[in-house]
């Protein structure tokens, strides 16, 4: 049971990295869009806004 629990916890956290991953995909198409200024301009890395 446990190791039952274990697996689906598991599975449960990369479903939860995927979506995140996409959640900042859609966010940076966002602000692409809506003109607002890319990281990249102010001199920042990427990774710097995206947690």
């Amino acid at each position: 049971m446990q190791l039952a629990l274990a697996e689906r916890i598991r599975q449960l956290e990369e479903t939860l990295a995927g979506l995140h991953t996409q959640l900042r995909e859609i966010d940076q198409k966002i602000q692409v869009a809506s003109g607002a200024p890319r990281p990249e301009a102010a001199g920042l890395p990427a990774a710097a806004v995206a947690p």
